[in-house]
């Protein structure tokens, strides 16, 4: 199915940071900000398209340095989305009658700055790929989950 092939994976971070996601997908909220309307000094930027709430922008640094020990190229594609981003977002996949790939604007796990979508180098990550199987095998090691929803089958 085309959709799946455009699926990137999407996984969160869990463990030592105490305000993150939980496999059911639900971002616990920022202390004093709203979804979507992070201000500058809680984000972090990871590569030059991608920022990320600051308590977990150390591990994806390290997730994304252990996966290219071992050869294998995963880079962030879509970080932090403010409201704006998010309306984009899901208008883009409405209009490939696929609402279910982004939230409601408002409720993004992206607009609290805890969920990356990855690639695999330039390529889309899809569930077959040696990527996503090295994530699969090795991003818990770094506190990061693929949340329920999100893993093939389901």
């Amino acid at each position: 199915m085309v959709l799946m092939a455009t699926v990137l994976v999407a996984l969160a971070l869990v463990g030592a940071a105490c305000y993150q996601l939980d496999e059911n997908n639900r971002a616990n909220p920022i202390y004093g900000a709203s979804n979507g309307q992070l201000g500058s000094s809680r984000l972090v930027s990871v590569s030059p398209n991608c920022s990320v709430y600051w308590e977990i922008a150390e591990s994806m640094r390290q997730l994304i340095s252990a996966a290219a020990y071992v050869g294998v190229t995963i880079t962030p594609s879509s970080c932090y989305r403010d409201y704006a981003g998010q309306v984009a977002a899901r208008d883009y996949w409405c209009a490939l009658d696929a609402c279910h790939m982004a939230a409601v604007p408002g409720t993004s796990n992206h607009g609290w700055g805890k969920a990356v979508d990855f690639r695999e180098g330039s390529r889309s990550m899809t569930y077959d790929s040696p990527g996503y199987a090295w994530m699969v095998a090795n991003a818990g090691l770094f506190g990061w989950i693929q949340p329920k929803g999100m893993k093939q089958g389901e």
